[in-house]
This record gives C-alpha cells, sequence and structure tokens, in this order.
C-alpha cells in the first residue's frame, strides 16, 4: 500500500492534504482512493475513503458536515 500527495486545501482556516493512495495491484499513476489528512497528520475521513478525488467545495461540505460537528 502506497499514497501520493495530490493536493493541498485552506478550508475554514485549516491545511487540509489530499493523498491518493493505491495498492501493489492498482495500475501505475491510478489510485484506488483518496485520503484527507489535517495540518497534524491526522487522517479525518478514515474508514469512509473518497472513491473520486474530492473537490475543494466537496471536501469542505465533507469537513462542514462531519469533522465539525
Amino acid at each position: 500500500m502506497g499514497n501520493e500527495l495530490k493536493a493541498t486545501y485552506y478550508i475554514l482556516g485549516r491545511k487540509y492534504n489530499i493523498f491518493g493512495c493505491w495498492d501493489k495491484e492498482t495500475p501505475e499513476n491510478e489510485f484506488d482512493f483518496y485520503d484527507v489528512h489535517d495540518e497534524n497528520g491526522t487522517c479525518i475521513n478514515e474508514g469512509e475513503p473518497f472513491y473520486q478525488f474530492p473537490t475543494y467545495d466537496e471536501l469542505r461540505e465533507y469537513i462542514q458536515e462531519v469533522v465539525n460537528k
């Protein structure tokens, strides 16, 4: 299993890193899912991966609904 930093968003005054994740069977330059880590390195969507690359607006909505509840 591996991951690669794909983007960094600043949302509601905090930094979020989006990582593309794969395993050894995944074709090169493709990702199985995306994880999002906050500025402390904590995965905020653990167990709820994004299967499509999250847009800024999608991630902001997820943070407002799930993380900041």
